[in-house]
């Protein structure tokens, strides 16, 4: 941006800064409602509207429901600070977001001009921010109550789910069979992944496939190929059809591979196979569905390795396992505890506003999903109103992100022991914090525990690394877990000449 839009980005970020951060780097955010405005409001605005609206204004109101059908709709405004760089993101969770910052990756000169944007932004952003300051708790309930369900995060256990889109459920010939082989599976990883480097082994005592002393090309491609023709097998296009009639098995990789420049090396050579086993080597289509070998498990010996990222290939996933299985092969599917939890109905699927990567993720995932807005409801292609409205009974919801207003803190409190002689009046924990890091030159940083918004563990960031000191307590706040890590700071030496401390 330019510096006349970068310094309304600053007055927005100074706007919000009587909130209490809500996570790390100075973040704060509130949520605009935004009317989609008149058809003569749309006509006087330069848009590329023109294209398909005729000059009068019953066309524009026509062109303006085609193209913006909700009256209204939501979206998160959050800034940030990371070191010398600001930050300000818009976005609806969904699909569209617009960030501005004074980050610059390439070292070019830009000046850019957003003013026309950030003005009218900056009048909305105090105007709401007046709101709010007079009842934060109002607003709260109002996000809780009032938020579209398109835009939350949540979670539903997949029982539920199934019966109310009983379509979206896996179905196999055989589940019976394939439970007791995730079930097996799940067993020998834990056997796999128990044996130390050097340990001898009676692998049919185990009762698990003795892995390879060596792997090579020509061995890895015998199970890729076994993995890719179940991958395709209902494929409608040609060349995938044609391979199958490939004899050789390298041949079929060289035709059907991703990673396929074998060039000279030497298919039987461990060494030239590491060469090979490279990026995207092992993955079948542009899935994120991948064989491979590894030496992670059986103290360094080889096993044939599946995983599957996205939810929306668990169905193949499960026969390439299966198949896999039955060859005899060394193996360890690395999601057969997720499977396993989607045949038995026994996990939970996730609620996402954003689920174009619908990856698979923790033991009980079962995949991901999103609801509609209510608006679209019954349209092609949507839930029922009805199946809408038993997801949002039955889903456990994630908290809304809470406004609260960045108190001053008495001076008497403990959490001002790092600058005690340096502060005459009370101050913000978040100004408390600024004072730290300019003092002692370092970076205080709380993590966030992954999948629960709004609980937080303390972590130690010195002198901008990753300390490996993290305590496994939480917090409600983010604030309250940046003053525990505060109080939890003692220097232990500072070096005045070259400003060091520990």
């Amino acid at each position: 941006m330019d510096k006349k839009s970068f310094a309304l980005v600053k007055e927005i970020q100074k706007a919000l800064s009587i909130f209490e951060p809500i996570e790390d780097d100075e973040a704060r955010m509130i949520w605009l409602e935004i009317p989609r405005g008149t058809a003569e409001e749309w006509k006087d605005f330069e848009d590329m509207h023109d294209q398909y609206a005729e000059s009068d204004i019953a066309s524009y109101r026509k062109a303006l429901v085609e193209e913006y059908p909700y009256e209204k709709r939501w979206f998160f405004l959050v800034t940030s600070t990371y070191r010398e760089n600001t930050f300000l993101k818009i976005s609806d969770r969904v699909h569209e977001y617009v960030i501005f910052t004074n980050r610059n990756l390439d070292g070019k000169e830009y000046a850019h001009d957003m003013s026309w944007f950030l003005e009218p932004l900056l009048h909305l952003v105090k105007q709401r921010v007046a709101e709010i300051t007079k009842n934060p708790e109002a607003y709260n309930q109002h996000i809780d109550e009032d938020l579209p369900y398109r835009q939350r995060f949540g979670r539903i256990k997949s029982r539920f789910l199934n019966k109310i889109i009983p379509e979206g459920k896996l179905v196999v010939k055989d589940q019976e069979y394939c439970i007791q082989v995730m079930k097996e599976l799940i067993r020998r990883e834990e056997v796999y992944a128990s044996v130390k480097e050097g340990e001898r082994i009676d692998w049919e005592k185990e009762g698990v496939p003795a892995p390879f002393d060596t792997m090579s090309i020509r061995r890895f491609c015998k199970y890729y190929r076994l993995a890719d023709t179940i991958f395709w097998k209902d494929s409608h296009y040609e060349r995938a059809k044609e391979a199958v009639s490939i004899e050789d098995d390298v041949e079929y990789y060289q035709d059907h591979g991703l990673h396929n420049a074998i060039g000279d090396l030497n298919l039987d050579s461990e060494e030239d196979f590491k060469s090979f086993a490279c990026d995207h080597y092992g993955e079948l289509g542009l899935s994120r569905t991948n064989v491979r070998a590894s030496q992670y498990y059986a103290g360094g010996k080889w096993i044939v390795t599946l995983g599957v990222s996205y939810s929306s290939y668990v169905d193949k996933a499960l026969e390439i396992a299966v198949a896999l299985y039955e060859s005899g092969a060394p193996f360890v599917f690395h999601d057969a505890e997720n499977l396993l939890h989607i045949l038995e109905e026994t996990g939970t699927v996730r609620i996402s506003a954003f689920t174009f990567h619908d990856y698979l993720k923790g033991d009980d995932d079962e995949g991901v999903i999103s609801v509609p807005y209510i608006e679209d409801c019954d349209k092609e292609g949507e839930l029922t109103r009805q199946q809408y409205d038993d997801i949002v009974r039955y889903a456990e919801w994630e908290p809304n992100d809470k406004v609260a207003i960045d108190k001053h803190i008495p001076l008497d409190d403990p959490v001002y022991h790092l600058i005690r002689d340096e502060v005459n009046e009370s101050i913000t924990l978040s100004e408390i914090r600024k004072r730290i890091e300019k003092k002692y030159d370092c970076y205080l940083g709380v993590a966030q525990k992954s999948g629960y918004s709004g609980y937080y563990h303390v972590g130690a960031l010195r002198n901008r690394q990753m300390s490996a000191r993290i305590e496994d307590i939480y917090y409600p706040t983010f604030n309250e877990a940046m003053k525990a890590l505060i109080l939890s700071i003692k220097v232990l030496e500072q070096d005045t000449n070259d400003n060091r401390t520990e």
